[in-house]
């Protein structure tokens, strides 16, 4: 059984993952940080918040992912699937947007975003559990 829903959104978000770690790469290579946040024992704290959205995003992208392919492994509706996968981009994209632009985004952004994931994540957990035990 082809995961083609999950493939297309484990693909977007490897995307958006890439564009994450691509500028905190640049990043470090222009400010000559190459561990950490901090040069000359002070904190970047612009930079401290990219890090910590390309981390975060590391931490909660792969479990997600895995939920989303065994609903669709175990035969979730097209339509479900897509409406998790959409609503877990815009959930990552909502979060790593404030952390990225701390200044102009709002943080009623973060705050979606987070608590988006967390309760996509519960959300797909249930499901999931819930058609094991009935198995």
């Amino acid at each position: 059984m082809a995961l083609l829903v999950t493939a297309l959104y484990g693909s977007v978000l490897g995307l958006l993952f890439a564009s994450l770690s691509l500028f905190v790469g640049l990043s470090r290579a222009g400010s000559g940080v190459h561990h950490g946040a901090s040069k000359n024992g002070k904190e970047d704290t612009l930079f401290a918040s990219r890090i910590r959205a390309q981390q975060n995003f590391a931490e909660y992208v792969p479990i997600a992912l895995i939920l989303l392919a065994l609903l669709e492994f175990n035969g979730a509706t097209s339509s479900t699937l897509h409406g998790l996968g959409i609503a877990l981009v815009l959930f990552r994209v909502f979060h790593a947007t404030k952390l990225w632009f701390p200044n102009e985004a709002p943080i009623l952004l973060r705050m979606i975003g987070f608590l988006g994931t967390i309760a996509w994540i519960g959300f797909a957990s249930t499901v999931n559990l819930l058609k094991a035990i009935a198995a």
